[in-house]
Parts: structure tokens; C-alpha cells; sequence
């Protein structure tokens, strides 16, 4: 049993953020008085150009239709 208020999902490449956002929504069933938070060590926007890696030190993902993710930019 898990006591703590927040449950913390580290992911190490955020890209479509499809996986974390399953991941917290399937905690939230099975804990729905916890508060969950998403921890990404990289965000980038593709694997086409992996240069391509974007700051981000905060901000909400948010389910969208057809299984996608609306992401904080």
C-alpha cells in the first residue's frame, strides 16, 4: 500500500508522452485519492532528430481524443 499523497512516474524519454500518461491513468484507477506526477529526464519531439531535445522544467500533459497526449507545448 502505497501511503504517500503523490505517486511519482519517472520515464526517461518523453517523445508522444503516450506511455506515461497510460501509466498514471492506470495508478489513478487503482489509487484515486493520489495525486500523480510524471518525471521525464529528456523530452524530445521525434526520433528523426534526436538533437532536437527541448527544456522543459514544468507544465500538464493531458489525455486527448484517440488515445493522444496534449503536451505542455
Amino acid at each position: 500500500m502505497i501511503t504517500e499523497p503523490t505517486i511519482i512516474v519517472f520515464d526517461d524519454i518523453l517523445t508522444l508522452g503516450r506511455t506515461s500518461i497510460a501509466c498514471s491513468l492506470e495508478l489513478q484507477k487503482v489509487h484515486p485519492n493520489k495525486e500523480i506526477k510524471i518525471f521525464c529526464a529528456i523530452r524530445t519531439r521525434g526520433w528523426k532528430d534526436l538533437k532536437n531535445i527541448i527544456d522543459i522544467s514544468g507544465g500538464r500533459m493531458n489525455p486527448a481524443g484517440n488515445g493522444g497526449v496534449q503536451l505542455p507545448d
